[in-house]
């Protein structure tokens, strides 16, 4: 096939690819996107005419008298677009789309199933974890049902239910006179500034600790008649120095503590190395995925292009083998020198 064959076959796909939303085949084409354990979200496109009311029920399969059903107006497309929530974890469901004034012919059906679900259990306790909350988000979205929060100084327990294979990060919210003095469950040893990700591939427990903050005036104690202290600055003399783990990436050296040892280089190597691997790796990876994409579609027989796309693709694919090679790498020293988070450790656990 030459390039000029080439070059007219591209034209014609792309073509059709511009116009194939605007064909009608005869009846609705329907899609299930966002599904969750919970929640799908159900586009129809195809309908005869804009402001069209539609009606979509979702049946559950295995137990027909369970349905929801709501109605919308198609919008200037033509299209319909409806969120259904309150749906059952890891369940089969039927989706049928009709519209007034359509045929049974004319009508859409589409079947998806939930995701499997765990369960979050997070449970708020301390001396003051009034007006304090913890959100659960994925993806960068919050959660529904996913804020954990009480108005009283009793400990209260939620229970979310999360997707599988979710990561799921948590953030604290204290209340004003509140702060966040521990993480606990899943979450033990993670710095109390910072928010807490778990990959949710079973049932997980995080305990967050809000005591209440003490604002001691300044001098309101001090003693007028009380020397001031002073400052050793002899630099032969050893001096003992303890610092606070609050916040910090390795929860060792403090005051009373654990002492910093040879599991904490570990430690440290593996945070950096899941912070590199999902919070920048995948990311970056996506957009040069779609950059390369963008290239070779876009090349129009373009042999450099073509080349340079390819060239991405390899690369990052590359760069994402190296980057899981190094997370399973440092999972696995950390099993075999004994390293526990408290709950066990098991794989993209944290």
């Amino acid at each position: 096939m030459n390039k000029k064959t080439t070059k007219f076959l591209i034209s014609i796909l792309t073509l059709a690819f511009l116009i194939l939303p605007s064909i009608s085949f005869g009846a609705l084409m329907s899609v299930v996107s966002d599904i969750t354990a919970t929640s799908a979200i159900i586009t129809t496109g195809n309908f005869p005419q804009a402001n069209l009311l539609t009606t979509t029920t979702v049946r559950n399969i295995e137990d027909t008298a369970i349905e929801f059903t709501k109605s919308v107006k198609s919008d200037n497309y033509k299209i319909a677009k409806v969120l259904f929530t309150g749906l059952m974890p890891d369940t089969e469901y039927q989706a049928k789309i009709t519209y007034a004034g359509g045929t049974e012919s004319e009508f859409g059906l589409v079947n998806f199933k939930t995701l499997k679900s765990h369960n979050l259990v997070i449970n708020l306790t301390g001396d003051h974890p009034a007006g304090s909350s913890i959100q659960a988000s994925v993806g960068g979205v919050n959660l529904q049902d996913g804020n954990c929060s009480t108005d009283s100084d009793n400990s209260v327990i939620c229970d979310i239910s999360i997707a599988d294979n979710s990561f799921v990060m948590l953030t604290q919210h204290p209340a004003s006179d509140a702060q966040l003095t521990q993480w606990g469950g899943n979450c033990l040893g993670v710095g109390v500034n910072v928010p807490c990700y778990l990959s949710v591939n079973s049932d997980k427990n995080v305990i967050a600790v809000f005591n209440k903050t003490n604002i001691i005036p300044p001098n309101s104690n001090q003693n007028p008649n009380q020397p001031k202290p002073t400052v050793d600055t002899d630099t032969d003399t050893d001096t003992n120095i303890t610092y606070s783990s609050t916040g910090a990436l390795v929860p060792c050296g403090t005051s009373g503590g654990e002492d910093c040892g040879f599991k904490h280089i570990f430690e440290l190597i593996n945070k950096v190395v899941t912070f590199i691997l999902f919070v920048m790796a995948v990311p970056i990876a996506a957009i040069m995925f779609a950059y390369a994409g963008f290239l070779l579609i876009t090349s129009g027989g373009e042999t450099s292009k073509r080349t340079k796309a390819k060239k991405i693709f390899t690369n990052v694919a590359i760069g994402i083998i190296l980057a899981v090679g190094a997370f399973l790498i440092v999972k696995t020293i950390l099993s075999l020198v004994g390293y526990n988070t408290g709950s066990g450790w098991q794989w993209f656990g944290f």
